[in-house]
């Protein structure tokens, strides 16, 4: 995802995308910082919880990022069954709860549940000859008999 904002606003001064110690944020205009997460069913994101998510989530300052920049989480949700996305969100987290989220869905112009994630990330021709491809356990079976068992 930061890979694709990188390529999306190149060129627009007023969007930059930097990393702080393993957090890669996008900078909007100097008001809004967001990041992109993986999000829950409660559209909160999943996180290790470290210093640094909670400083991010409960909107305090984090070295070298200032908290007078709203933080914003960018994500998705995974459908039950997690083959596909059941929806795309903006939330502004704050601490263990949501102040607010907009839904992005349905501005996508289609049914973002039927989006498949890596619905087949093997060619075929790999998969089948996966398939034909067995491995036997290597079995270092003699019928040996137990030492005990002997009369």
């Amino acid at each position: 995802m930061v890979a694709f904002a990188r390529e999306f606003f190149v060129g627009d001064e007023n969007i930059r995308i930097f990393s702080k110690r393993g957090l890669a944020v996008v900078n909007i205009k100097d008001v809004v910082l967001l990041r992109f997460k993986k999000l829950d069913n409660n559209k909160r994101s999943r996180n290790i919880p470290t210093t640094q998510q909670y400083l991010f989530r409960a909107q305090l300052d984090l070295p070298g990022i200032p908290s007078e920049l709203t933080h914003l989480e960018a994500g998705y949700v995974l459908n039950e069954l997690q083959t596909g996305l059941d929806g795309v969100y903006i939330t502004c987290p704050n601490k263990n709860r949501l102040e607010w989220f907009i839904d992005l869905t349905p501005l996508s112009g289609t049914n973002v549940a039927r989006l498949p994630i890596n619905a087949n990330p093997v060619p075929a021709a790999a998969s089948q000859a996966a398939k034909r491809k067995r491995i036997k356990a290597k079995t270092d079976r003699k019928d040996k008999t137990d030492e005990g068992d002997k009369p």
